[in-house]
């Protein structure tokens, strides 16, 4: 990415950074991580083929659609397969 467009709209970057990092209940360096992680960053989540978890913010996200899964007010995201389901904190650190 050219560096000159990242300079002249940190703070706007800045922003929705924060904003992402709150809606989805991690740090701000969590998301950023996130943001830029690579498929080795992430793990199967076991028993739950279609999901996986990143190995240093505890977000999960969909496999194939690459989602993050957005927890609901008490930290948890619902994990689904076939009839399986399981409600699990979304993040370490969750309050």
């Amino acid at each position: 990415m050219n560096v000159e467009v990242l300079e002249k709209n940190r703070s706007r970057f800045i922003i929705v950074i924060n904003k992402l990092a709150e809606e989805y209940q991690v740090s701000s360096p969590d998301m950023v991580k996130l943001l830029s992680a690579s498929l080795e960053d992430y793990e199967v989540f076991e028993g739950f083929p279609n999901y996986e978890q990143h190995k240093v913010s505890g977000v999960i996200r969909n496999r194939n659609t690459r989602r993050i899964l957005k927890p609901n007010a008490v930290g948890q995201v619902r994990l689904r397969n076939g009839t399986e389901s399981k409600w699990v904190m979304q993040a370490k650190g969750v309050k």
